[in-house]
């Protein structure tokens, strides 16, 4: 008898934690999902909207993907700046800055959320550099029927 109860404790005790570990899991999830939509709404740009800027040249594209992801496509006269060169503090802001000229950045990744260009578009701002997310990213990019360049 004391065994089976040892025994169900234990289950009991390994199921609390298991299910405080999902619960906590769930609301990072959720507060990020969070997050992500109240940048999304401040500093998004619809794919729509970054059409028209592009096709005027109004906009510097910086894919924030990998640099194997950038060679693989990525939008028409896009730069490379992969995320992690921007949260190690490695890139070049100064470069970017020439770059773009009095162009407005626009950060985009391949994230269902968003959610890498959301944070380099604000590591620019932050760097004080005028930057957007493309809302939708590549993907949505390319199902408009947005040109692409290969490396």
């Amino acid at each position: 008898m004391r065994t089976a109860i040892v025994r169900w404790s234990v289950t009991c005790g390994v199921a609390t934690v298991i299910a405080g570990v999902v619960y906590h899991a769930g609301t990072t999830v959720q507060a990020q999902r969070e997050l992500a939509r109240q940048s999304r709404a401040e500093i998004g740009v619809s794919v729509i909207d970054f059409q028209k800027q592009h096709a005027a040249g109004e906009v510097l594209p910086v894919d924030v993907r990998s640099a194997a992801s950038f060679a693989e496509g990525h939008i028409s006269g896009a730069v490379g700046l992969p995320l992690a060169d921007l949260i190690a503090g490695t890139a070049d802001m100064s470069w970017l800055r020439r770059t773009a000229g009095a162009r407005l950045v626009v950060t985009y990744c391949a994230c269902p959320t968003e959610a890498s260009s959301l944070r380099a578009a604000d590591l620019l701002r932050a760097g004080g550099i005028e930057a957007r997310a493309l809302v939708g990213g590549y993907d949505a990019w390319v199902d408009a029927g947005g040109a692409i360049e290969r490396q």
